[in-house]
C-alpha cells in the first residue's frame, strides 16, 4: 500500500472498515471451502470457520489499529534512514529516487518489506531484525502477505540482506486423538529452517528442523510439534489419515504468525504434499503454486530499508517466474513487499 493511500486511510475510518471486512469476508469464504472439500455441511462449515477466525470486531479494530501506527513507524524509520543514505551517497540517493519514481510511473510490480508490531511481538530472540516480504499495489485489493514458496526459495539462494528466509503456511486439518474421534484444527506448515531462524525454543524435546522438511519425509517418519496449549489439553498421533510422531512442544509464550488463530500443531513444509494428494510444493508447473508467508532476519547491520531495495532489483524477473501465468495480467500492479 502506497504512503498517499495510508495517509488517506487515517481520514477514511469508514472506508477502511469495509475494505478490511472485504478481506476477512475472503478469508472466512477460503476456510469454509476447505472445510466443505474435507466433508463438512456448508452450514457446519461456515460455523467452524467463524468460530476459528475468532471475534470478528476484535480483529477489524486490531487490524486497523496496526496498519495504522505501523505506517507511521515505517514512515518515520524510512525517512531517517534516507536522509543518512542520501549524505553518505547522494549520487545513489539520487538513482534510487529517480528509479522509484520510474516504477511508479510504468506501473511495475514490485516488493515490500513489512516489519510491523506482529513480528516485533513475538517472543523469539531480537524479534526486531524480522521482516516478513509480501505484495502490494494489488489494484483495489490489500497488500497480500504471501508469495509462491518456489519464489522463497530461490530468494534463498540469490539474497544477501537476510540471514536466511523461511517459509511458513497455515491450513485447517483433520486430527484423530486417542479415542478415535477426528477433530478440525488449524496446522502450521513450516520449513525446515523456520523456528531455528526465529531462534525459538522448545518447552519440551525438540522443533521442527532441516532433517525434517525433505520431499517424501524423512526415513523415520513424519515429525510433529504441538503447540504448548494443545499439548496441555491432549495429543493426538494421525494427521489426515498419516501416523507423524510428536518430536517437541512449543515454547508457552509462542502463538504463531498469525493474528487471531493459534496452530494447534506445526509439520515440516513436505507434508503438504500428504494433505493435497499431489506435489505442488516442488514442481515446476507453472500452474502449481503454494502461497506461503515469508519471513527473514536481517544480517547485522542491514536495515529494513536497505533489504528493501534489494528486493527490489529482483522483482520482476521472480514474479514472471514463480506467479501463475494470469497473475500479472490482472488489473492493478504487484510489488513485492
Amino acid at each position: 500500500m502506497s504512503w498517499l493511500a495510508r495517509l488517506r486511510n487515517v481520514f477514511r475510518a469508514d472506508e477502511v472498515s469495509e475494505e478490511i471486512e472485504r478481506e476477512m469476508a475472503f478469508h472466512l469464504a477460503e476456510r469454509t471451502d476447505e472445510l466443505i472439500a474435507a466433508g463438512a455441511s456448508p452450514e457446519a462449515a461456515r460455523r467452524e470457520a467463524e468460530r476459528r477466525f475468532g471475534s470478528d470486531l476484535l480483529q477489524r479494530d486490531n487490524t486497523r489499529d496496526r496498519d495504522v501506527l505501523v505506517w507511521l513507524e515505517t514512515l518515520l524509520g524510512d525517512f531517517r534512514y534516507g536522509l543518512r543514505a542520501l549524505r553518505r551517497s547522494p549520487v545513489f540517493g539520487l538513482a534510487a529516487i529517480l528509479t522509484l519514481a520510474i516504477g511508479i510511473g510504468a506501473n511495475t510490480a514490485v516488493f515490500t518489506l513489512l516489519h510491523g508490531l506482529l513480528l516485533r511481538s513475538l517472543p523469539v530472540t531480537r524479534p526486531e531484525e524480522l521482516a516478513r516480504i509480501g505484495l502490494t499495489n494489488l489494484g483495489d485489493g490489500p497488500p497480500a502477505p504471501f508469495i509462491p514458496y518456489r519464489m522463497i526459495q530461490q530468494l534463498r539462494r540469490e539474497q544477501r540482506s537476510f540471514v536466511d528466509l523461511s517459509a511458513w503456511r497455515e491450513q485447517s486439518v483433520a486430527v484423530s486423538d486417542r479415542d478415535g474421534m477426528k477433530r478440525w484444527h488449524q496446522v502450521g506448515l513450516v520449513s525446515g529452517n523456520a523456528f531455528a531462524l526465529l531462534g525459538a525454543q522448545p518447552r519440551l524435546g525438540r522443533l521442527i528442523d532441516e532433517s525434517d522438511d525433505v520431499p517424501g519425509g524423512p526415513a523415520h517418519g513424519w515429525p510433529v510439534v504441538l503447540s504448548d496449549g494443545f499439548w496441555r489439553d491432549r495429543f493426538a498421533a494421525e494427521v489426515s489419515g498419516t501416523f507423524v510422531q510428536i518430536v517437541g512442544v512449543t515454547p508457552p509464550a509462542f502463538h504463531g504468525l498469525w493474528p487471531g488463530v493459534e496452530p494447534k500443531l506445526y509439520l515440516p513444509m513436505q507434508f503438504l504434499t500428504v494433505l493435497q494428494g499431489r506435489d505442488d510444493l516442488n514442481s515446476p508447473a507453472p500452474t502449481s503454486v503454494v502461497w506461503c508467508a515469508a519471513i527473514g532476519r536481517l544480517k547485522p547491520g542491514v536495515s529494513h530499508a536497505a533489504a528493501g531495495v534489494e528486493m527490489a532489483a529482483s522483482q520482476g524477473r521472480l514474479l514472471h517466474e514463480f506467479t501463475p501465468p494470469d497473475f500479472l495480467r490482472n488489473p492493478g500492479s504487484k510489488t513485492l513487499a
